[in-house]
């Protein structure tokens, strides 16, 4: 299995089996930093996502002979996928039992950000999905997870709603029995 969280600074990435962790790594990757770096007009300019994705690559390059992804289960937690998931569930409001254990294609990923690299910030503040103070940053997200898919040929996604503290929990009570 392999659990992506892309966060606001960086993107952290573990692979392991059961409980065993084989590898794991902080990127320098997160949506806000990529947003203040390279994204001054929404939608982003072509050469702005040109610079951001050659940005996201090299991080990637970092990881690359470090991990084995064949056969393994991409899990994405915190706000930007599960985000992406109640987008494609086109929830209302947010439903953490919906969100959790859905299932996106990588087709699904690249419609997504196709579709979101045309929008504005006042475009994206009308989808519901899009919680406030998430608006500007939002595509950042779908492009670092979109390129870690493609470059590492993940064909889906499982969206979960539990987070790090949830493994965490799990960890405790693996070790206290």
């Amino acid at each position: 299995m392999t659990v992506i969280d892309i966060g606001g600074g960086s993107t952290e990435i573990i692979n392991g089996l059961g409980f065993e962790i084989k590898n794991l790594a902080s990127l320098n990757i997160g949506t806000v930093r990529i947003t203040e770096k390279f994204f001054k007009h929404f939608p982003p300019l072509e050469e702005e996502i040109k610079y951001a994705r050659d940005f996201i690559n090299n991080e990637f390059e970092k990881i690359n002979d470090k991990f084995d992804f064949a056969d393994s289960t991409l899990v994405g937690v915190a706000a930007t996928v599960t985000t992406i998931a109640a987008y494609d569930l086109r929830l209302e409001t947010y439903d953490g039992e919906k969100v959790n254990m859905h299932e996106m294609r990588f087709e699904t990923i690249d419609e997504i950000y196709n579709k979101f690299k045309k929008l504005s910030i006042d475009e994206i503040k009308k989808i519901p999905q899009i919680s406030k103070g998430r608006e500007d940053v939002i595509f950042a997200g779908i492009l670092i997870l979109r390129d870690f898919m493609k470059k590492f040929k993940f064909d889906r996604i499982i969206a979960s709603d539990r987070g790090v503290r949830y493994g965490a929990i799990l960890e405790l009570q693996r070790i206290k029995f």
